[in-house]
């Protein structure tokens, strides 16, 4: 009976870690990609009628690169904070799979890319009505 009871725990832990993985995911994304979005939208501009479709290409490029970069450290970062039950029960935070990988915030991040995601829609619609 005692191992399903640790068994029991060590998973609330882990199903505990993955949540608070995800939402310090997802706080830090919120604000870090609305200011990445307001940079790049002050760099390039919102009139993307007037550009030329390969500039588009090279900008959404440029901020591709920016957003694995700053996701790889946005990562590392938020892997520093403390989890408040590490080695309770000998758990590690750090071997949780979901928190250790790059997808969540780089998904987090993208979601909240409004104006990127504009922009990949006007390339988008121009790429359709230029093969239609």
């Amino acid at each position: 009976m005692s191992d399903l009871k640790t068994e029991i725990i060590v998973r609330s832990i882990k199903i505990f870690a993955i949540a608070y993985f995800f939402v310090l995911a997802f706080i830090f994304s919120f604000f870090i990609a609305k200011y990445i979005d307001l940079f790049f939208d002050y760099i390039y501009g919102d009139d993307y009628q007037s550009k030329n479709i390969n500039i588009l290409y090279l900008e959404a490029l440029s901020q591709i690169i920016v957003l694995g970069i700053v996701s790889y450290i946005l990562r590392n970062i938020i892997q520093l904070i403390p989890f408040p039950f590490e080695g309770i029960y000998g758990f590690q935070y750090l071997r949780v799979k979901e928190v250790t990988s790059p997808p969540t915030v780089t998904f987090f991040l993208f979601i909240f890319q409004y104006k990127y995601q504009q922009k990949l829609s006007y390339i988008k619609d121009k790429l359709t009505d230029t093969i239609s």
